[in-house]
């Protein structure tokens, strides 16, 4: 105030000197800087929408009268989330809100039973149980859900037309139906008779059937599917099968059968472009003898450090891609300040090489031999060998480690998958990964698999490591809209381990909506479901 009063008086004054004698320089007064938003309650200038995101072009959810009260809880692009006095949740321009003491009087959110709107905060926790449940979904603002019943501050819902359900606070929720007014187009690339169904299964109740070259308009995702409208009618496709253009990558080029050698050139690309934010090491050699690259993105003396592992499984060759398409995109963007990626691209070359057909030995043609005979497979040789999951030693990578090893349904000799191996991390490829991953306290581990469109998340772990691997799995979840698994027993998976022994939160990823390996189509859906993840990280507390 004392600045303006001056700034005031400064002009006044010379208006009078110039009037009196010769013209001056005029001066030049800078600009008042813009004041920072404020959170807390604030009060409408004019009538404001209220919508269910951050767009300007969002549904409207409600129209707020001038002078009605809202709580600010952030403001991101001019637009502030928001809540009325009676729980509704939305956003609104910042511009349309002042600061004010007006008293903030909350009542009770309606108790009505039916269709309602999720309408705030985004990624909010549906548990399976209203006390001491599991996470099980999360909402974000435009979901449709049913709710069946009420107790204290909680909602009973239904997601959407699934078989989704679980509990969630009430006041995240809108009565009525908002219909998400527009959404992306995409095309449909599938070559057999697509079949549009009222519910996000492959057994819901078709709506119609479609066709390749088909137009639809993307409302959202649930897990595998993709909820769509094509004309009037509004349904589920699987997602893997829809395709619109991706942005260009500076290095990475999408392929059919993304390979090892095409990995190091990409790397090696990457690194002589971004020389300041990129670089590669090698943490060993497979069996065969490759070596094992982690490409590094950020300052290594960064405070907050993630590790991304993908092509764990051979057959699993798509991962590889979606994580160096993931690294050039960040690295053209700027990794986010004192964060520090590390990516493991392709854990098992071998294998990759030998589910893309690129390898054989005897060793391997011995192990197909001995499937045969112990009735593991009927497939013939390159049918078999497409599937392979292990590394070329015969061992399952992701049974390797030492987090619930031995246990479960597996092979008691070298198999193509789910053989554990001997001991503990007894594969140079899995030993390698362990003293990497043991070398700094990451803020949390990300492991690509495929398939089935899942988030792997929980383990047998409370406290402290259960809030942070929720939080991490609510992100990829609001990311992704890939369906929660339950925690399960560990059976030497890399997750599990790093979660037991190093209490670091991870989560498994799994990616795609058909069996591997994945057709290439499905890259478009996978990387557009999974391409903020990185930069998203940044963001955990």
């Amino acid at each position: 105030m004392k600045k303006l009063v001056l700034s005031a008086l400064a002009i006044v004054c010379a208006l009078l000197i110039g009037c009196a004698g010769p013209a001056a320089p005029a001066a030049v007064t800078p600009p008042l800087p813009t004041p920072e938003p404020v959170l807390g309650i604030h009060v409408t200038q004019t009538n404001a929408p209220l919508r269910v995101s951050g767009s300007e072009t969002a549904a409207v959810l409600k129209t707020l009268p001038a002078d009605t009260p809202v709580s600010v809880l952030s403001v991101s692009n001019g637009m502030a989330h928001a809540k009325t006095e009676t729980g509704l949740f939305g956003y609104t321009a910042y511009s349309c809100l002042v600061p004010s003491s007006v008293p903030f009087n909350e009542t009770p959110v309606e108790r009505v039973l039916g269709a309602h709107t999720a309408v705030g905060p985004l990624n909010a926790p549906v548990y399976n149980a209203p006390e001491n449940g599991l996470l099980v979904w999360t909402l974000i603002p435009g979901d449709q859900v049913t709710v069946k019943k009420y107790k204290n501050e909680l909602a009973f819902i239904v997601i959407g037309d699934s078989d989704v359900e679980g509990w969630v606070n009430a006041a995240c929720l809108y009565p009525g139906t908002v219909e998400q007014e527009t959404g992306e187009i995409f095309t449909i690339v599938d070559t057999g008779t697509p079949v549009l169904r009222k519910t996000p299964s492959r057994s819901g109740e078709e709506i119609c059937t479609l066709a390749s070259g088909d137009i639809v308009e993307v409302l959202g995702y649930h897990g595998p599917f993709a909820r769509v409208r094509v004309q009037d009618q509004v349904g589920y496709l699987l997602s893997g099968i829809l395709t619109k253009p991706l942005p260009a990558f500076s290095v990475v080029k999408p392929t059919d059968l993304y390979t090892y050698t095409q990995m190091l050139s990409d790397i090696d690309a990457l690194c002589e472009r971004f020389p300041d934010t990129a670089r590669s090491v090698s943490i060993g050699q497979s069996v065969l003898g490759r070596e094992l690259p982690v490409l590094i993105l950020g300052d290594e003396s960064a405070q907050t450090h993630f590790l991304i592992c993908a092509g764990t499984h051979g057959r699993e060759h798509m991962t590889p891609l979606l994580v160096m398409a993931q690294a050039d995109a960040l690295l053209s963007a700027g990794v986010p300040e004192n964060t520090c990626y590390h990516i493991v691209p392709m854990l098992n070359p071998d294998g990759v090489s030998i589910a893309q057909g690129l390898e054989m030995t005897e060793d391997l043609q011995a192990i197909y031999q001995s499937d045969l005979k112990q009735r593991r497979t009927k497939d013939d040789e390159t049918t078999y060998f497409s599937l392979f999951k292990a590394n070329a030693a015969g061992v399952d990578l992701n049974r390797n480690f030492d987090a619930g090893f031995g246990n479960g349904q597996l092979r008691d000799r070298p198999s193509y998958a789910v053989y554990p191996g001997k001991h503990p991390a007894d594969q140079p490829e899995s030993k390698a990964l362990v003293v990497y991953t043991e070398q700094r306290p990451y803020k949390a581990v990300l492991t690509y698999h495929s398939t089935g469109s899942l988030l792997y998340w929980a383990y047998e772990h409370k406290g402290k490591l259960y809030t942070e691997s929720e939080a991490l799995t609510q992100l990829l979840h609001g990311q992704t809209r890939y369906l929660l698994e339950p925690p399960s027993g560990g059976s030497g998976g890399y997750k599990d381990y790093v979660m037991e022994k190093l209490g670091i939160p991870a989560v498994t990823i799994e990616v795609g909506t058909r069996m591997c390996p994945l057709p290439a189509e499905e890259f478009v859906d996978i990387y557009l479901r999974n391409q903020n993840i990185l930069p998203s990280l940044a963001g955990l507390n």
